[in-house]
């Protein structure tokens, strides 16, 4: 399976927030669970930038060519523990997206560090969520 992953971010005085959804209560998978800011499954011919620029519209009414976008890494499963090949992306911007209500019912801006608190105090999140958070923003800190 091969996946894409994106975090949109803002900093703010030198902290940076991630924009972290809860998904929907319909979902058939994580109802209710935090995920990343968007992601999706490559569909057969798409590259991954083609799933990025398709799943921005789709989720966050985002139009790629107007972002400020930049890969941070990619994964395998059996590098890195994660759920699907993936590569994760990192977008910036300075507010919140309007989303697609079907998808996620409200949202939140953390630093890395209160993301990580919530999801070690039980906060339900998709199972990629923290492994994510701790590869790629794990030197950051809020203080």
């Amino acid at each position: 399976m091969f996946d894409l992953s994106s975090y949109l971010y803002t900093k703010l005085d030198e902290l940076t927030l991630l924009w972290i959804p809860r998904r929907s209560a319909h979902k058939s998978i994580f109802p209710l669970c935090l995920d990343v800011s968007m992601g999706g499954h490559v569909e057969t011919g798409e590259t991954y930038e083609d799933a990025l620029q398709r799943e921005l519209k789709e989720e966050l009414n985002l139009e790629l060519n107007i972002l400020n976008v930049r890969l941070l890494g990619y994964l395998t499963p059996h590098q890195y523990q994660v759920s699907a090949f993936m590569k994760v992306f990192e977008i910036k911007l300075d507010c919140s997206p309007e989303y697609n209500k079907n998808d996620f019912i409200e949202s939140f801006w953390l630093s890395p560090d209160d993301l990580i608190k919530w999801l070690y105090g039980g906060e339900p999140a998709k199972s990629d969520l923290l492994k994510l958070v701790q590869i790629f923003y794990k030197n950051l800190s809020s203080s």
